[in-house]
């Protein structure tokens, strides 16, 4: 059977000067120079194998290699199948395979470019690369029926170091499926809530971002959940030097819009349960936690000063102030960090944190399974 990607070859081989044009993540491209010949040699793809990842909306692996005396290419594609949106579901393979397809073909005249003028300059001559591996970071199981992946594609060209891109693709798997985006996870106020975070993390590893170059996330920003997590993605160069890679930021999924009714959902610390106590959620769209009851079962010794509206936690060695209505968490008298939301207090007189709390500045693990919430220890 003829694949899509057969076709989108040979369509593009037939008529060299047409271009796909393509939405997604904006990384790195490789440009592609003009071939001096009218058309090339057909190099043949053979489809090597079709892998199967079980999840609920099924992912394959569709293997594809090319290679001549200028180029190697070994890519691995996914291939969505089963989603209840068909038509979606074709485009997001359109769309995925199509990708490929225009990347291939700018490598291979790119790459026959190179040939040509190290020839010409008696230089030695490298043959270009391309690969792509993906991973189904989010099956759906537990995250509302978001299926996530993550595609990492490697290339080089040419000059000291290849470039390796990461591209992210969120669906919500329904009857009609939608892209999801940062704000659909976290709300209106996204922004001001993951850029703190961000800011907080590149601060305290300074030297090796560009924190001038960080611009902020939107819509368009690349990230994919894994666990109960959310991990916003920057590309080579972006935000911190070549040599650091694709920097990541790991965030706390923070809507009830992956987890489920919060208010009837079960809250166990250290493998057990704790009654009458519930977590919320802001207008923001972030979950909130109770930090007595969560800290106290974590084992932490917890002191309230009424002057200040501070809550001391002390555990061992570490130490850690929270003030109400402050965004500024004190770890072991370090400098403040921000989480992106204040502590507040309720009606019953209850301070609540971001949940990101017990994670970022507590360093213990949450997890979002089905009906509960578990945090725990790391140490």
């Amino acid at each position: 059977m003829t694949t899509l990607f057969h076709k989108t070859m040979r369509i593009t081989a037939l008529a060299a000067a047409s271009t796909i044009i393509l939405a997604g993540t904006q990384g790195p491209q490789v440009q592609a120079a003009s071939p001096d010949n009218e058309t090339s040699a057909i190099v043949p793809i053979r489809i090597v194998s079709q892998t199967p990842v079980l999840v609920p909306a099924i992912v394959t692996t569709q293997k594809v290699t090319a290679s001549d005396d200028t180029y190697k290419a070994d890519l691995d594609l996914p291939v969505i199948s089963g989603m209840l949106d068909t038509q979606a579901q074709a485009e997001w393979n359109t769309l995925i395979e199509a990708k490929a397809s225009q990347e291939l073909e700018s490598l291979k005249v790119t790459a026959a470019e190179n040939k040509k003028y190290a020839t010409a300059q008696g230089f030695p001559f490298h043959a270009s690369e391309l690969s792509k591996t993906f991973e189904v970071t989010s099956n759906g199981v537990g995250t509302g029926g978001i299926l996530s992946l993550h595609i990492t594609t490697y290339t080089f060209s040419g000059g000291a170091n290849g470039i390796t891109r990461i591209d992210t693709y969120n669906i919500k798997n329904e009857a009609t499926a939608a892209r999801v985006t940062l704000k659909t996870l976290f709300g209106d106020k996204y922004q001001t809530t993951i850029n703190a975070q961000i800011k907080a993390a590149m601060a305290k590893d300074a030297a090796n971002y560009f924190a001038e170059d960080f611009k902020g996330v939107n819509e368009d920003s690349s990230f994919y959940i894994k666990g109960s997590y959310v991990y916003v993605v920057f590309q080579q160069n972006e935000i911190a030097p070549h040599s650091t890679g694709n920097p990541e930021f790991k965030i706390a999924l923070p809507s009830n819009s992956t987890t489920g009714d919060l208010s009837s959902m079960r809250l166990v610390v250290n493998g057990k349960a704790l009654t009458g106590v519930k977590l919320s959620l802001n207008n923001a769209g972030v979950v909130l936690a109770p930090i007595r009851a969560i800290s106290e079962a974590l084992g932490y010794e917890l002191s309230w000063n009424k002057e200040t509206r501070s809550l001391e936690l002390i555990k061992g060695v570490h130490w850690t102030l929270v003030t109400k209505n402050k965004d500024s968490y004190i770890y072991n008298r370090m400098a403040p960090i921000s989480l992106g939301t204040a502590p507040v207090i309720n009606p019953e007189g209850n301070m609540y944190v971001p949940m990101s709390f017990f994670t970022e500045i507590l360093k213990a693990s949450v997890q979002y399974e089905s009906g509960s919430v578990s945090i725990s220890s790391e140490s």
